[in-house]
């Protein structure tokens, strides 16, 4: 039995049937015939030759700017966290950072002006800052931000411009015709902890990730997060801070930098905190490397 009957659309015939054998069909690049080239053969290989020599050319571009501006693997220290690398090493490659930084005044990146500390400490730093037309009222204190620099632009082997924008997060123009803006502050700490530290990422590996995880805490959980991700994330930070100083163990390091800026951004007040938070609290406002950024509070 059938359920119903359906007209065939035509009358089967094995004879007038043709199945094909191929999904598709192409033109042949191969010869098509004993010492015949085929045109687009030779256009595939000319096409190859050139792609070729490009990448040989861009090799050998990269292999000299590499010669030139980059540091050789020993003339720098791999360090833990902060151990300054040799400013003579910097001096030699000739390397000039010109960095501009968009920041909104309602969420300063507190962060930056600790990094900061810490560069021109191991750098020779110019700073500027302005005022975006977006900007109707600005802090006496945020436009003083850097205090006083004394130090030229064309003499400085680092130019930081801090721009207060009315932007949604904190974000860094390093080649304005070549690069899209990095955004968030904790991508902005990241990129200057790299200028800190060089072999930042080809030292301690399992340290430097426990570092982007706590970063991505602070970002995620506390200047992100909601209420309830936050209170989670006090209680994480407050257990760990109960068995060591610093996150990442005796040493302050980035990880500490971007959470205390996270922290007071969010609103957290030192007093209102747990016990081991307010202590790892104290002990970033007495660091000399938080002296610039604790007035801003």
């Amino acid at each position: 039995m059938t359920m119903y009957n359906v007209a065939p659309y035509y009358q089967f015939c094995s004879s007038d049937v043709e199945f094909p054998t191929t999904m598709y069909s192409l033109k042949s690049i191969h010869s098509i015939g004993e010492g015949e080239d085929d045109p687009a053969l030779l256009e595939l290989e000319r096409r190859q030759e050139r792609i070729l020599l490009d990448l040989n050319a861009l090799k050998n571009e990269v292999d000299m700017l590499s010669e030139r501006y980059m540091p050789s693997s020993g003339s720098r220290q791999i360090t833990k966290n902060f151990e300054a690398a040799s400013n003579d090493d910097w001096l030699k490659t000739g390397v000039v950072h010109d960095i501009v930084i968009n920041a909104n005044p309602n969420q300063p990146p507190h962060s930056l002006f600790v990094l900061y500390k810490l560069l021109s400490e191991q750098y020779t730093c110019a700073v500027s800052v302005h005022t975006h037309s977006s900007i109707n009222v600005l802090p006496y204190q945020l436009l003083d931000c850097f205090g006083e620099c004394s130090t030229r632009r064309h003499d400085a082997q680092l130019m930081l411009t801090l721009i207060w924008k009315d932007v949604p997060c904190a974000e860094m123009i390093v080649s304005p015709n070549t690069q899209t803006p990095i955004q968030g502050e904790s991508n902005v700490a990241r990129y200057l902890a790299r200028l800190l530290n060089p072999a930042y990422d080809s030292g301690d590996i399992i340290q430097a990730t426990e570092i982007d995880n706590w970063i991505d805490l602070a970002s995620n959980s506390f200047l992100n997060g909601s209420s309830r991700e936050r209170t989670a994330a006090i209680k994480t930070l407050n257990s760990h801070l109960g068995k060591q100083d610093w996150l990442m163990g005796d040493e302050l390091s980035l990880a500490d930098v971007m959470m205390w800026s996270a922290l007071h951004q969010s609103g957290q007040e030192a007093e209102s905190a747990p016990a081991n938070i307010q202590k790892w609290f104290k002990a970033c406002g007495v660091h000399p490397s938080f002296d610039r950024a604790q007035g801003l509070l």
